[in-house]
């Protein structure tokens, strides 16, 4: 199975449209960005759709102060997306295949590039809110893509994330059993074996 990555990020996460909401309503944009400033880390069980039907699962950690992130997947055993040092590495088990991005050229750049600040003028926002969620939409002007991110009212808790890239294709993720804050090992976002035997180290 052949996971389309560049589609996902976290970061990049689960189907081929994003879900609507009820209706636009007045939202207090600070209050999202408070929300996400005070996530620190996050852990999480995660499930992923992406465009073409195909499905993943697997863990998510996100360690914001430090600028990094991590998915291990469950199939292919070994497949692995980490984040930091400014770079995004994904290796795919199943195709057996190594890809390195800039992280300033993928959605994980707005988590892990410091304070979010929605009036940066990179990114094109859009609030739209249900009675029991807040989707607010991201287009980033450098990289293309758009993120739409999805908040648990009434404490805004993160819910997921759907990414539509610059061809159009889509992926959604979306997380369970949530953990807020509490510390990340180290080892977590420490290169694994098999991106260390490829080239790209």
């Amino acid at each position: 199975m052949k996971l389309n990555f560049r589609f996902l990020l976290t970061v990049a996460t689960l189907f081929w449209c994003a879900t609507p909401v009820a209706s636009e309503q007045q939202i207090d944009e600070q209050k999202i960005v408070e929300a996400l400033n005070q996530l620190k880390t996050f852990k999480a069980e995660f499930r992923q759709v992406n465009g073409d039907g195909t499905q993943a699962s697997g863990m998510f950690y996100m360690d914001r102060p430090n600028q990094r992130l991590r998915f291990i997947y469950k199939q292919p055993a070994g497949t692995s997306i980490l984040a930091r040092d400014g770079w995004l590495k994904i290796y795919d088990a199943d195709q057996d295949e190594e890809m390195s991005l800039s992280l300033d050229e993928t959605p994980a750049y707005f988590f892990l590039n410091g304070d979010i600040d929605l009036q940066s003028t990179q990114f094109k926002r859009h609030i739209l809110q249900s009675n029991s969620e807040v989707q607010l939409q991201v287009q980033d002007e450098n990289s293309g893509y758009t993120l739409f991110l999805y908040m648990a009212l009434p404490h805004m808790a993160l819910l997921g994330w759907d990414v539509k890239d610059i061809n159009g294709q889509w992926t959604r993720l979306r997380f369970t059993n949530n953990q807020i804050n509490t510390p990340l090992k180290d080892t977590l976002f420490v290169r694994n074996k098999s991106f260390t035997s490829h080239r790209d180290k």
